[in-house]
């Protein structure tokens, strides 16, 4: 076997490195001067986003509460569009699907996102209670 010397060895280890110092400051030069053009605008955003201008993270839900009812205006496949005092919002199903023109609960606002469930109108108009003796519960009978 031959002995390798120092240089031998080194050689290639200084070649590799300063390869790599080549590409890493070739790469820093060139973002460097990208930066300042044209094109780099339509790569990065440059302007601050203001509430003040408009500008909104999470949508403002003003006039809508839990407990309003409201209509779906198209199906919530689980998110869909639904008309609450008048307005069109974003809103989503809490559980399963719902159709179009259907009634409408909402239970609940969590960040900016309306959780409904269908509205079922229980309260009859006229009704009395019975107690059946078979059964631990009370029944609604309407008349």
């Amino acid at each position: 076997m031959k002995d390798l010397s120092l240089e031998q060895c080194f050689n290639p280890v200084a070649i590799v490195s300063l390869s790599g110092l080549a590409a890493v400051s070739t790469l820093l030069f060139s973002i460097h001067m990208l930066f300042p053009t044209r094109a780099f605008n339509h790569i990065a955003l440059r302007q601050d986003l203001k509430t003040n201008e408009g500008f909104v993270g999470v949508p403002v839900l003003e006039g809508i509460t839990t407990g309003q009812e409201g209509v779906a205006f198209t199906d919530l496949r689980p998110a869909g569009k639904v008309t609450i005092n008048g307005k069109w919002v974003e809103a989503r199903a809490a559980v399963g699907y719902i159709t179009k023109n259907t009634k409408v609960k909402v239970v609940r606002i969590e960040g900016g996102v309306i959780l409904l469930r269908l509205y079922k109108f229980q309260q009859p108009r006229y009704g009395f209670f019975l107690r059946n003796p078979r059964m631990t519960g009370v029944f609604l009978c309407t008349g």
